[in-house]
């Protein structure tokens, strides 16, 4: 059978290293929330410290650096803090209007609320060192500052307009909503490659959270994954929640959406977005080189693989259309075609042994299926007029094969990365003797390699002998 068993949406090829998962990384996502009844609060607070560098002068002398900066509106001169922190959409804004003497806005993520601000400015002139800003609804979410001198909006400047006043640090209070919430992300290379979602129910009453669950959503296909309570990451702190994808996939948003009953036992919400290709880009080189090697190579397996399939599978598709696009690679096309002969050497020793000794059959064929699972077909195809028995062995066990139509179906299943090149039997016994045929995944590569396509077919079994090579030596 030429070429790969295709499937419309492109294909997936797994790996499982023991069972295990590629470490852990912090997810790089803040979550989305939907309105809560019955959430706890915790007070807390973060101080940004002004360079001693940059200052802030009213109504302001230009931009003075990167940090801060004014920007003239009709309501005054503005001045933006950058905060940095991940209660904040990154930023504070400082000003002085004809309604507010001094005032500041904070755009906060949803659900942190905000309670007071102080600015403490630079030097000792007997002039109060903290302002106190609280929220003064009538002039739009704005704190106004007390204690300070409200004449030109000084601060405790001096001079006619305030121009040389400064401030030293920003405190702003807040409360904060306790929530469950998405921790970190890893992959995990079993029967498929998989993204996982880990989410600290910590808050949750512990007889909820068994009811907890994650609906993913990729490419406007859903699954769901059920708490597993031995799902837990390694310290323990966070329970797992596995998103199986298509190799094609994994620059796909894969959008997370949190489950859980809250103290009232009332359903909430938490949504968090991510990708297999963000995941894969939090490692470089500084990982090692066992790492690094398994990183790059799931990288550009995922790489070609978008190159080939969507021009070769049985329904192609528009690469950045159907599917996101992979950003870059690790290992470019003519560092493959440069070691076109080293790939058909290794792959050759991996060739299929096919022994058909009796008429009673017409063919042993194979494919590799790189869908959900990564599996290899056999298909027994027994001549028209043969009517006898076909009793099938598979390494040496007994086989129940599936009859379809005239012929009969042997798959193997859940073929991981560094078992790619092992070899299974198939042993077909019919009336007037006994066939066998001896592959491996890498066999069926063996094949695809010499008979392609094109070389974007080339490309990708290099790809995935790269793949099957980095985990053998992942695993040492």
């Amino acid at each position: 059978m030429k070429g790969l068993l295709k499937k419309a949406a492109g294909t997936l090829l797994a790996i499982v290293l023991l069972g295990g998962a590629l470490p852990a990384k912090n997810a790089n996502v803040k979550p989305n929330m939907t309105a809560m009844a019955a959430i706890r609060y915790v007070e807390a607070s973060e101080t940004i410290t002004i360079p001693e560098n940059i200052y802030v002068s009213v109504p302001g002398v230009g931009p003075t650096g990167e940090i801060i900066y004014p920007d003239k509106t009709q309501y005054g001169t503005h001045f933006k803090i950058a905060a940095d922190k991940d209660i904040f959409n990154e930023s504070i804004w400082l000003y002085r209007s004809e309604y507010v003497s001094y005032g500041a806005k904070v755009s906060s993520l949803d659900g942190t609320i905000i309670t007071r601000i102080d600015l403490k400015r630079k030097g000792n002139d007997g002039i109060p060192e903290v302002g106190n800003g609280v929220l003064s609804e009538a002039y739009g979410n704005v704190f106004k500052f007390t204690g300070i001198n409200d004449t030109y909006a000084r601060l405790g400047c001096t001079g006619e307009y305030g121009n040389s006043c400064y401030i030293s640090e920003v405190t702003i209070y807040y409360e904060t909503p306790v929530i469950p919430e998405f921790t970190k992300n890893s992959m995990t290379l079993g029967g498929a490659i998989s993204l996982n979602f880990y989410a600290d129910l910590s808050i949750i009453p512990e007889e909820n959270q068994p009811y907890s669950y994650v609906e993913f959503e990729v490419n406007g296909k859903k699954q769901t994954a059920e708490f597993d309570p031995d799902k837990m990451n390694s310290d323990k702190t966070a329970y797992g929640f596995t998103c199986m994808l298509d190799s094609v996939s994994m620059a796909d948003d894969v959008k997370a959406t949190l489950y859980y009953y809250d103290d009232e036992g009332e359903e909430q919400t938490i949504t968090t977005t991510a990708t297999a290709e963000s995941y894969l880009n939090k490692f470089d080189e500084s990982d090692g080189e066992k790492l690094w090697g398994l990183i790059s190579s799931i990288n550009d397996y995922g790489y070609y693989m978008q190159q080939y399939l969507s021009v070769h599978s049985g329904k192609p598709w528009t690469l950045g259309t159907e599917h996101k696009a992979m950003g870059k690679c690790c290992k470019k096309a003519l560092d493959y075609r440069k070691n076109f002969d080293m790939y058909q050497t290794e792959l050759g020793k991996k060739a299929k042994v096919k022994n058909i000794v009796t008429a009673d059959l017409s063919n042993i064929g194979y494919a590799l299926t790189i869908d959900a699972d990564t599996s290899l077909v056999f298909t027994i195809r027994p001549q028209e007029s043969y009517k006898g028995s076909v009793a099938v062995t598979v390494d040496g066990k007994k086989y129940t094969p599936k009859k379809v139509g005239t012929n009969y179906q042997v798959t193997i299943p859940g073929i991981s990365a560094h078992k790619l090149g092992d070899n299974h039997t198939v042993t077909v016994k019919t009336t007037n003797g006994t066939s066998t045929f001896k592959a491996s995944a890498l066999s069926y590569a063996n094949d695809a390699f010499n008979n392609p396509y094109d070389n974007s077919e080339k490309y990708a079994m290099c790809a995935l002998y790269d793949y099957y090579k980095a985990a053998i030596n992942y695993i040492g």
